[in-house]
């Protein structure tokens, strides 16, 4: 039997090399991530920790029923504050299970140096250095991917491979950031 590779083989491969490369991220720093999907038990539980407030209602005594007012403020604010938690930990959850590190510009800090650490601390944000994906989302969000461009295309490539709904990808662009404690 030859050693050589049959047209079939070879196209094959070109397929898989071309889908590998649509999988790259390229951040603004240089950083470049491989995207991969996200478990759907993963992001089904951490959704599953949000609950959507309940639209409040008032009773119209002229029709003799209750009329649901989705422009209360109370509910307005209940609502902005509900999808930017359940946002920011869809977009946590895709960068924790989603990405991993493809390559790192020479002169970049990587996720296990400590200089970048030090800056979040001496900013008095909360700290967890020595837990792995504190460190590996907290680097992504605050030094491999800066600008919301970054976070857009990290959300619509892991989003678009884990098979996240095109609307939920959209809510999470819409928020301006990510919770860091995460």
């Amino acid at each position: 039997m030859s050693n050589k590779k049959s047209v079939e083989d070879k196209v094959v491969e070109a397929i898989e090399s071309v889908e590998k490369d649509d999988n790259l991220i390229r951040l603004s720093t240089g950083v470049v991530l491989r995207g991969r999907p996200a478990p759907a038990l993963a992001l089904i539980k951490v959704m599953a920790n949000f609950k959507m407030p309940e639209i409040p209602s008032f009773r119209d005594e002229k029709i003799g029923r209750d009329i649901p007012n989705p422009d209360d403020p109370t509910y307005r604010k209940a609502l902005q504050s509900y999808e930017a938690t359940s946002s920011s930990a869809l977009l946590n959850t895709l960068i924790i299970y989603g990405t991993q590190v493809d390559s790192v510009p020479k002169k970049f800090q990587k996720h296990t140096d400590d200089a970048w650490v030090d800056k979040l601390a001496s900013v008095d944000l909360p700290t967890r250095p020595e837990n792995d994906n504190w460190r590996y989302l907290n680097w992504v969000l605050f030094e491999a991917a800066p600008e919301a461009r970054d976070m857009e295309v990290i959300q619509k490539v892991v989003g678009k491979l884990s098979g996240v709904p095109e609307k939920a990808v959209q809510d999470a662009e819409t928020f301006p950031g990510s919770d860091a404690d995460s």
